[in-house]
């Protein structure tokens, strides 16, 4: 897999992709899209534990390797868009898309919108309930106390990395450094954007985007982390009364691509 820049309506987005001599459309083809403040650097793994497939791993406008977006838009709609708009200058069909945390938010909308392009789907621990705002909320608050450039400081500080690093979880520090590389202000928008998204929790504590996920005609499975959701909890219990097929590694927090590798990459390429 190389590195490199394309082309979109709102700039250049860095996609981490293979070679296109080696390009095989023979070959299932994957496509990855991270968290919030993270990058695609966050499925470091997939290439190695799914050789004999194309894997297609964006940084969103505002994170990793990618500026920006010229037109500053970074609503989670947006973000759905561009990748939809890559999918379709890579002439890529037959998509397996896998989102993580608000990548799973991302790819969602992806699904709802991009009709027939995607046959599989594996949201991540996605934001289908309050209890996976953490994050969000935290730095929402932030955000809107502070102006751009005491933000910028804030999510640079020893505060935050020691609100990051109290986790204690092996991927705290990998996700330290992928938010040292965003747009802090792409960051601030984004996480309010999904504490808007809050408001619209029915009694249960599902949102929107939960409702949407349940909706998707698509075959589609949530997968979470058993150090992370508990077995009881609401996101588990809307799941099962909507007969969604859902896979919870026991052993991972919320980055389960990156505490049980072997384990989440074996079951996604699984046919």
């Amino acid at each position: 897999m190389t590195g490199q820049y394309i082309q979109i309506d709102s700039g250049e987005i860095f996609v981490r992709m293979p070679d296109r001599e080696r390009f095989d459309k023979d070959k299932p083809t994957f496509v990855f899209i991270h968290g919030l403040g993270e990058s695609g650097a966050c499925f470091a793994e997939a290439a190695k534990r799914m050789p004999d497939v194309n894997i297609i791993i964006p940084d969103l406008p505002g994170y990793g390797h990618s500026r920006a977006a010229e037109n500053n838009d970074h609503s989670t709609e947006a973000q759905a868009k561009r990748v939809l708009q890559l999918i379709n200058i890579l002439q890529l069909d037959k998509i397996t898309l896998v989102g993580h945390s608000w990548g799973g938010d991302v790819g969602t909308l992806i699904c709802k919108m991009g009709g027939d392009l995607i046959t599989r789907y594996f949201c991540v621990e996605g934001d289908l309930h309050l209890d996976n705002v953490f994050i969000s909320q935290v730095s929402s608050q932030a955000y809107r106390k502070l102006v751009a450039q005491e933000f910028e400081k804030w999510l640079h500080s020893e505060k935050f990395s020691e609100f990051v690093l109290g986790w204690n979880i092996p991927a705290a520090k990998n996700y330290l450094s992928s938010v040292r590389l965003c747009n802090p202000e792409v960051f601030g928008e984004t996480a309010t954007e999904i504490m808007k998204m809050c408001k619209t929790a029915t009694p249960d504590g599902i949102l929107e985007w939960g409702h949407i996920f349940a909706e998707l005609p698509v075959q589609k499975t949530y997968c979470w982390g058993g150090r992370s959701i508990q077995t009881d909890s609401p996101v588990i219990r809307f799941l099962d009364r909507n007969n969604i097929v859902n896979r919870c590694f026991a052993d991972s927090t919320h980055w389960i691509m990156n505490d049980e590798p072997e384990e989440f990459f074996r079951y996604i390429r699984k046919p």
